[in-house]
């Protein structure tokens, strides 16, 4: 027999113990190197200076590294690439994904230009672009191949099984497997796709401490991660005052390895990986890894491909775990009242016990239940003796206490290794909910040992390294499959189990608090979960049909991606309203106006909305909404808003119970039918008459597209008239009527200005997007106030600032850190703001320039 992997030494113990603490505070994104396939730089915002920056930037840009440092960056890129990385900094997504800020040609090679913000700097990528020649041929067809497929599947293990089989061909890569965290944090392959001279990993167990937390939070904000070299030597970051390392790169697709890590895939024998992390409710539920055993690095198409099928699947896995949550919801719920004795009840507990219990058992995999209230133990199935449960409790309740997220609910699958000492009957391991209600101290679901052996990548003890440094974690040398023989081991709990024992907690506090209610409750569970059931299964069939639809008439991946993302926002920008709303009654108004973007579009003062305030029931705004969304699209792919001239007009009114809803286009081009009817004309001619009987015409007229909508409901007035699309009822007015001046060369934050000036109280704003512009206005007219963009196409816009001091008229700046602190400081503006301007802020200024209203 194998020596025991678990040992009981205690200054082992120990050891382990600091070991696993200096993992966990391992700053793996504080590496100080990236990858040698691309290059970085860090450039302080405010001052535009390089601080930072990669050894081997000579390679791209023709400057040496050290010459670099202390240097601008607008010195050494063109001025599209400025002004977009301007316009990105005032984004307020900058600090959490990366933005495109242009291309480049470094001799021979292409280069892309990506940038985000990290603790107060920004990030350059420079990375190469695959030529015409080099483009990869895995194009949208194959794509739309893998999600039809794994839209076909009916179940989880079907899902992951198809997934790496898919993702494993379309990707190349030698190996592909499906890992799935366990409740205790090890994981274990549940699929895998391997090419056949390749060792396989299916059903083995990898030890928590393989993939620490610290880098499972990592994974979880980063959609994809690609190694390219195991091997390779990682290029050094320089700093202008600090090491390199103190740069974080956590969301750099560049990011070096760190060594441990590298030892780790090295023992492996694996040159290259790529990883898909498989997120559900924000945390990692899984993860996707691909492994090839010489280097290799996906062109960008291929990369584009696998983040969009990894994004599926993450979607697809929390639909499934979705479904199953509100399926065990529903079981608790009918469960949980069970346990408790009516006031009034002539019978005892115990009938109340034999009645639940078997219920209880079927909630998850078991072979026993039992619960402990006040000095009693009630026993169900095959359980530990009653005086080993009473004493078994309190060592839960430490053990739970010591956890890393202390929680009242607990799984252990190896009782016998903390609780040698008791008759567990043949109980090997046990999942607990420790003192869930007032009434019961413990709930306790026990199962038998499942085997004798229990199958490890490699033996999990854990090789610790003693040094100076302290004790640290070292990869094991060997994967082979390690079989761990033990007769006390049960069945692992998985996150299911733990959800199942949370949704019964709840169940139970609810049932407790609302005994005199019990039937009347039960009934309003019952309909919130048809009612999320009907969601969940209504969103993601909504999406597949998206994917299917838009894969099918797309011409190249870049279009499908584009398509794809613009039906989705589409779709979560409306779910975000009815949420705000609480998924009750919305303003018409405000749901067109939104759902449209009108907010923050290009094309705003093409589109009129004339109509009272009509409140629409949530089901009816989240189907409208998507038929008004495909409208949009064919406006602008085809129809009024491809030309200057072109205008739409949307006009609704509440006739005897039916909501009359016209969309008209005119002064666009020419129109006529479509030849075929794709996913779009589907939806606005047919899915209001399916789903709510409403009378649906779509007219293709040669002077403009007409769509009419007649639908039945039982509508109710909003009161807000015409009120302001997307905002709450104003506050009683703080300012006085006033003329505005906007100076900003990006025409949707200058439109986002413009009508927050309107909304705040202004009579009247001009909007100008160059400083010769913003001259001649304050020149022929008369403004009280004006609001300046710091950066205007490259320029900093001193010259009209000091035409306002001039004129004394109160001024202030909007910068997205695009512009010096000491110009804007000096240069007499009575405040700077940060992009994006907050209504406060500008309020604050506002009153500050002297436009508020006098008080009597």
């Amino acid at each position: 027999m194998p020596a025991p992997p678990f040992s009981t030494d205690p200054n082992h113990k120990l050891s382990e113990a600091e070991a696993l603490d200096n993992c966990e505070r391992e700053p793996i994104e504080l590496v100080g190197t990236i990858q040698p396939f691309g290059a970085l730089l860090a450039v302080e915002p405010e001052s535009d200076r390089i601080v930072y920056v990669s050894a081997n930037i000579a390679e791209w840009l023709g400057h040496s590294a050290e010459s670099l440092l202390g240097q601008k960056m607008v010195d050494y890129f063109s001025p599209e690439i400025i002004h977009q990385r301007n316009n990105a900094l005032g984004h307020s997504t900058i600090e959490e994904q990366r933005e495109v800020l242009g291309s480049f040609d470094a001799g021979d090679l292409r280069c892309e230009v990506f940038g985000h913000v990290r603790q107060g700097l920004l990030l350059v990528e420079l990375q190469p672009a695959p030529s015409k020649q080099d483009r990869s041929t895995k194009g949208i067809n194959e794509v739309h191949r893998c999600m039809s497929r794994l839209g076909r599947c009916m179940t989880l293990t079907d899902l992951l099984e198809t997934a790496v089989e898919e993702l494993r061909h379309y990707s190349g890569f030698d190996r592909v497997k499906a890992y799935r965290f366990l409740a205790n944090g090890a994981g274990e392959v549940v699929a895998e796709s391997r090419a056949e001279n390749i060792d396989g990993f299916l059903g083995l167990r990898f030890p928590a401490f393989d993939i620490p937390q610290s880098a499972r939070n990592l994974y979880a904000k980063t959609p994809i991660r690609v190694i390219a070299s195991v091997t390779a030597e990682q290029v050094p970051v320089m700093g202008e005052k600090q090491p390199g390392d103190a740069l974080d790169l956590s969301l750099a697709l560049l990011r070096g390895l760190v060594p441990v890590h590298s030892m780790y895939l090295a023992n492996m024998g694996v040159k290259a990986t790529l990883s898909l992390p498989i997120v559900v409710e924000g945390k990692m539920w899984g993860l996707f890894a691909f492994h090839h055993y010489s280097e290799r690095i996906p062109d960008a198409h291929v990369s584009s491909g696998l983040e969009m099928l990894g994004s599926s699947l993450s979607m697809m896995v929390s639909n499934t775990v979705q479904q199953a949550k509100l399926a065990a919801v529903r079981e608790c719920a009918r469960i949980a009242p069970a346990l408790f004795v009516a006031d009034d009840s002539p019978l005892g507990f115990s009938v109340y016990w034999q009645n639940a219990a078997s219920g209880l058992a079927s909630l998850l995999p078991c072979d026993g239940v039992a619960l402990l209230s006040g000095e009693t133990v009630y026993r169900y199935g095959a359980c530990p003796t009653e005086e080993a449960i009473a004493l078994l409790l309190p060592g839960l309740e430490t053990l739970a206490s010591a956890q890393a997220s202390p929680s009242n609910t607990i799984a252990l699958d190896e009782l016998k290794a903390h609780f040698s000492h008791l008759d567990l009957n043949g109980s090997a391991g046990v999942l607990g909910l420790l003192h869930p209600v007032e009434s019961i101290e413990g709930l306790l679901f026990f199962r038998n040992a499942s085997s004798t052996q229990v199958k490890w990548a490699g033996n999990p003890r854990k090789n610790i390294e003693r040094s100076n440094a302290g004790s640290r974690l070292h990869p094991r040398a060997s994967f082979e499959a390690y079989q761990q023989e033990s007769a006390s081991v049960s069945d692992a709990f998985v996150e299911h189990d733990l959800m199942v024992a949370d949704s019964l907690s709840a169940a139970l506090s609810q049932a407790l608090s609302r005994m005199d209610q019990q039937l009347d409750q039960r009934k309003r569970m019952g309909l919130v979960i048809r009612e999320l059931n009907h969601r969940a299964r209504n969103i993601l069939t909504l999406a597949r049909s998206m994917v299917r639809q838009t894969g099918a008439s797309a011409e190249n991946i870049d279009a499908f991606v584009h398509s794809l993302v613009n039906r989705f926002e589409a779709m979560s920008e409306i779910q975000s309203l009815l949420t705000e709303h609480e998924w009750k009654h919305v303003d018409l108004h405000g749901l067109v106006a939104r759902g449209l973007g009108l907010d923050k579009s290009s094309f705003a003062q093409q589109v009129s909305l004339r109509g009272r305030g009509v409140g629409i029931p949530p089901d009816l705004a989240s189907l409208l909404s998507m038929v008004l969304h495909e409208l949009l699209s064919n406006a602008l792919k085809y129809g009024a808003l491809t030309t200057p001239t072109g205008r739409i007009e949307i006009d609704w009114s509440l006739e005897d119970g039916k909501l009359q809803l016209e969309w008209v286009e005119r002064g666009g081009p020419p129109v006529k039918a479509p030849d075929a009817k794709g996913f779009g004309s589907a939806l606005i001619q047919e899915a209001l008459a399916y789903e709510f009987d409403a009378k649906c015409d779509h007219l293709f007229d040669p002077s403009g597209v007409t769509a009419r909508f007649s639908i039945p409901m039982a509508a109710q007035s909003s009161g807000t008239g015409d009120a302001l699309p997307g905002h709450a009822p104003s506050e009683p007015e703080q300012l006085r009527p006033f003329s505005a001046l906007v100076l900003e060369d990006d025409f949707v934050i200058a439109r986002e200005m413009k009508e927050m000036l309107l909304e705040v109280g202004a009579n009247g704003v001009q909007a100008v997007s160059s400083i010769e512009g913003a001259l001649k206005l304050l020149d022929s007219g008369s403004f009280d106030f004006a609001m300046l963009d710091a950066n205007i196409h490259g320029q900093y816009s001193g010259p009209v600032a000091q035409r306002c001091k001039a004129l004394r008229l109160p001024f202030g700046f909007a910068t997205g850190y695009g512009s010096k602190d000491h110009e804007l400081s000096n240069a007499g503006g009575l405040a700077v703001l940060t992009k994006p301007v907050q209504k406060n802020e500008l309020i604050a200024l506002l009153m500050k320039a002297g436009l508020g209203k006098k008080q009597s």
